[in-house]
């Protein structure tokens, strides 16, 4: 979080974890898919393709997890968002994203609302089993 001259806070970021997973602040709690680590990935993927202005940036097969760029729609700022798969008992999975912007003061919300969107899109495709 970044102050403002008149002391107020705006958000850059934002992360959605697992519970008991991530030290920091989580602003959306992510659930358990019924599926491995690695097809959640793929599904994931699929279901962010129609974002408008999104590339990937890294892909690391042996930690699952990507790179996103999605740039703004007037000055193509960039956003990266960071996501990791990881592999639950029974099968299942679940999902830690962190999205942050990489130029400006705040964000206007930005970021959760595309983690929270990000998220619904996955869910179509792959419901949560909790």
């Amino acid at each position: 979080m970044l102050r403002s001259s008149k002391f107020k806070f705006h958000l850059i970021d934002s992360l959605a974890c697992p519970p008991d997973f991530c030290k920091a602040r989580v602003d959306v709690t992510t659930r358990l898919y019924p599926v491995t680590a690695h097809e959640l990935r793929l599904v994931f993927a699929k279901a962010i393709a129609s974002e408008p202005r999104v590339s990937l940036a890294e892909a690391n097969d042996a930690a699952l997890t990507d790179r996103y760029i999605q740039r703004s729609v007037h000055l193509g700022f960039p956003d990266t968002i960071v996501v990791r798969f990881l592999d639950r008992a029974d099968c299942r999975s679940t999902i830690a994203l962190y999205s942050r912007s990489q130029v400006g003061k705040g964000d206007f919300g930005v970021n959760r609302t595309r983690i929270e969107r990000w998220l619904r899109k996955l869910a179509e495709d792959v419901p949560p089993v909790d």
